[in-house]
């Protein structure tokens, strides 16, 4: 998984789902631009820094950058083989 948006801040949606996937024991990926880590997970700056191909996305990012991540998130689900 990935988390788009993965907040610092407690309370905000990103961290919440965050926090939630990692009790679970899934592989997930924080992606904030600005951010090494988010609640105890390495942070990538984008989807092109991630360090494998992910199955599924949490976009969690104000409206005016949703395009733009769904859009990234596309890209690169087409351009692995998996």
């Amino acid at each position: 998984f990935a988390v788009v948006g993965a907040s610092r801040k407690g309370g905000k949606f990103g961290n919440i789902v965050l926090q939630c996937l990692d009790g679970l024991g899934y592989t997930m990926y924080a992606v904030h631009p600005g951010a090494d880590q988010v609640g105890g997970v390495e942070s990538y700056r984008s989807y092109a820094d991630l360090p494998e191909p992910v199955n599924a996305a949490f976009i969690a990012v104000a409206p005016a950058k949703c395009a733009a991540a769904v859009w990234a998130a596309m890209l690169l689900s087409t351009s692995h083989p998996n």
